[in-house]
């Protein structure tokens, strides 16, 4: 992590500074540290530390070779919204707009949706279970625009 102070459409400003002091020791236990932030770089230290909790349980879950494929899936699908949750809350780098987005896509079926992008807008990207519940999905939303698309395993070296 770099310290970075950057803009964000001209309203948001951002202190990772924190991260960088403070991220190793609460890696080690140090919890107590965190009580020395202000916020918003207390938010931004627990936003930093959770993101990475739930990255490395996605990686988990997609390298389990016992795994159900249907239950990776909403495994998946649950650290997307929950890292949705963390960068609306944490990071506040979400809208309103988004927020119904996800839910919407949620409602509609989907294992999980997030915003993608810089934040303040941006796109919501929803794993639904197959093409069927994604044109579900996108007819439900208020979206202005939607696509429903299937990604597949892709290019694979040295197997």
């Amino acid at each position: 992590m770099l310290f970075q102070r950057f803009t964000v459409g001209g309203h948001v400003k951002r202190n990772c500074g924190a991260v960088i002091h403070f991220g190793a020791t609460l890696l080690h236990g140090r919890e107590d540290a965190l009580e020395q932030l202000p916020e918003p770089m207390r938010s931004r230290v627990v936003f930093t530390l959770e993101m990475q909790k739930s990255t490395e349980r996605a990686l988990e879950l997609l390298r389990s070779p016992l795994a159900p494929p249907g239950e990776v899936l909403k495994a998946v699908g649950s650290e997307m919204t929950l890292q949705h949750k963390l960068l609306a809350e944490l990071y506040e780098v979400s809208l309103p707009r988004l927020d119904k987005l996800v839910e919407e896509a949620i409602g509609a079926g989907a294992y999980g949706a997030k915003l993608s992008g810089a934040g303040l807008g941006g796109v919501v990207i929803a794993l639904a279970p197959d093409r069927e519940t994604a044109e579900k999905i996108g007819r439900r939303s208020s979206a202005e625009r939607w696509w429903a698309v299937q990604v597949d395993e892709g290019l694979r070296y040295g197997d």
